[in-house]
């Protein structure tokens, strides 16, 4: 899963990507948490498939989001819960349980640390 963050000096931060701990086990309970998308977000899907999200703010950062990261955010923004989001991705991709638990935990992880979702 990729998030690149990105100022207006094209200066990029690649985080929210592996490899992440092998044999490290998330809790499903993660599965079980809301997230909501922050308000002050503007998001654009790009052909490509990536996801630009920049805040609404005098700030020049945006962030650019692809893979399965893309599918979790358009997810989210359809106002879909982490279960259902889960579920969407192992029909569509050839991943483990426990790699894609890991990807969504790290990602959502990634996106709270930035303040560009909230998690109760």
């Amino acid at each position: 899963m990729v998030l690149d963050e990105h100022s207006h000096k094209n200066t990029a931060v690649q985080i929210g990507t592996g490899p992440y701990e092998r044999g490290k086990t998330m809790s499903n309970s993660i599965l079980d948490k809301s997230i909501k998308v922050q308000e002050d977000l503007v998001a654009r899907n790009n052909d490509d498939g990536t996801i630009v999200v920049m805040r609404m703010d005098e700030s020049n950062l945006f962030f650019k989001i692809d893979g399965v990261a893309a599918e979790v955010w358009k997810g989210l923004n359809a106002n879909k819960n982490l279960k259902q989001i889960y579920a969407d991705i192992k029909a569509g991709y050839d991943v483990s349980d426990d790699q894609l638990l890991n990807d969504m935990e790290a990602f959502i992880g990634d996106l709270q640390s930035r303040d560009l979702v909230q998690i109760s």
